[in-house]
């Protein structure tokens, strides 16, 4: 009674902490940097170290840790992102005896436990992804439903996979310098009518770039 009561408490003081955003999970770190717009969605677990953008969303049962996440994200359902790694050349993968509070109460000897996950903006990442913590994953980019990214993944690739490998580009070299250079996220607010224009217009805005 008494830890739902604290999770209830938490709840509450997260959403009036953060009125712009949407917050309909119990299970969110209260140290989460979000900025408006943004939205998530029941059952997600926001860990330590998570920052989300403006207007990004992730879905139901989601987990996050230790991942900046840029504008205009587009996370699904049961995507699990950042989660810590085990050392695998150590004597043991058992956080029991490589954390900072480990039984033989020695110093924490794993670099991996602070180590961000770097999302970019407009990124769409399927249900079921895995993104491993420290990859980073470039604006733009697609990840497919099931995937498991080990390595970073380049600015409007798309990759899929166990492991992802890129399959293709989404648009020719131009086209990605051109929207890497425009920054839409940074600007909708300011240049509305230009990105209205080019959503508009769909598939013919390629056509305008030389």
């Amino acid at each position: 009674m008494i830890n739902q009561m604290k999770l209830l408490a938490k709840f509450i003081f997260l959403k009036y902490k953060h009125k712009s955003a949407s917050i309909n999970s119990f299970q969110v770190n209260r140290n989460l940097k979000i900025s408006k717009g943004a939205r998530i969605n029941k059952g997600v677990i926001i860990g330590e170290n998570v920052s989300i953008g403006e207007y990004s969303y992730i879905n139901n049962n989601s987990i996050v840790f230790n991942s900046d996440i840029g504008k205009f994200c587009s996370i699904s359902y049961n995507c699990m992102i950042g989660l810590p790694n085990h050392p695998i050349k150590n004597v043991s993968t058992s956080p029991f005896i490589y954390s900072k509070n480990n039984i033989l109460n020695i110093p924490g000897s794993f670099e991996d436990l602070n180590i961000q996950t770097i999302i970019g903006n407009d990124v769409w990442i399927g249900a079921n992804a895995i993104i491993m913590r420290g990859v980073s994953i470039g604006n733009g980019a697609i990840i497919g439903a099931g995937s498991v990214v080990t390595k970073d993944i380049p600015a409007y690739a798309i990759a899929v996979g166990n492991p992802a490998k890129v399959i293709k580009m989404r648009f020719k070299k131009n086209h990605i310098e051109f929207l890497e250079e425009m920054k839409y996220w940074d600007k909708y607010d300011t240049q509305n009518k230009e990105l209205a224009h080019l959503v508009l217009n769909r598939e013919k805005w390629i056509e305008d770039v030389k």
